[in-house]
């Protein structure tokens, strides 16, 4: 059965509702401290799905990477230790503290790579994606929940408003629609491949450019040299109907 974002839409939960992560993903009891500092030394990443109802799934496009081809990413990174502190002061259980850092870090890289601002409505907004394993490599079948190999996916659902449009560019302290204000040095960039050229983004240096993917299955190739090809393998374990197996 063809991949499908609707089934990766259907399946993702509130940040409200909702904040377990994975047990293999999350480090084993210990006091307070010990568990955030365990979770740092472990370099965990956020990774997020922005997704346009219209338009599809959007894709960075990455030239940086001496190492790698020209290809296409999420936005997302590594979560900070500021953000896996702040977590352990405001909730106790480790589990609950790796879900929070790692959703603050996925709105923060979002920010700084597209100038899409969720920072204040994160609990509102992101969701959590349900990625379902099956029985490769010997493994008991489980369902984990949205961490893969230290790695975190979220799901946003965009909408026009969430984007600069042409007319920010222009003044002094130009509010991007629905996202934080810029100032008339600001350049703003528009889709490739055909996409919608007013729906602009502010992307950072390490972005030469974006663009739309309606389809999962073409998102697989594009993804495939992003962190290992983990990304492309959640996405496919994202978009598979329940029950199907994942051999990774």
């Amino acid at each position: 059965m063809p991949l499908s974002f609707e089934r990766l839409i259907r399946n993702a939960s509130s940040l409200q509702h909702h904040h377990g992560v994975d047990s293999t993903d999350a480090p084993a009891p210990d006091d307070n401290d010990n568990n955030h500092n365990h979770q740092r030394k472990e370099d965990y990443r956020g990774f997020v799905f922005v997704h346009h109802h219209q338009h599809g799934l959007l894709l960075l496009k990455c030239t940086r990477k001496r190492n790698k081809p020209i290809h296409y990413q999420l936005p997302g990174g590594h979560v900070d230790d500021a953000e896996f502190e702040d977590a352990a002061k405001r909730h106790s259980e480790r589990a609950v503290q790796l879900q929070m850092a790692a959703a603050n870090g996925c709105a923060r890289e979002l920010f700084e790579e597209t100038g899409i601002d969720v920072r204040q409505s994160l609990e509102r907004r992101l969701k959590i994606v349900q990625l379902h394993n099956g029985n490769g490599g010997g493994e008991q079948k489980q369902v984990v929940q949205n961490g893969l190999k230290h790695r975190m996916f979220y799901l946003l659902q965009v909408t026009d408003e969430d984007f600069f449009a042409p007319q920010d560019a222009d003044g002094d302290g130009a509010t991007g629609t629905g996202t934080s204000c810029i100032n008339s040095t600001t350049e703003l960039t528009s889709p490739e491949c055909g996409g919608p050229k007013e729906l602009m983004l502010k992307l950072s240096v390490e972005h030469a450019g974006f663009r739309f993917e309606k389809s999962a299955e073409r998102c697989l190739g594009l993804l495939q040299h992003h962190s290992g090809g983990k990304v492309a393998t959640a996405l496919r374990m994202a978009c598979a109907s329940e029950g199907e197996n994942e051999d990774d």
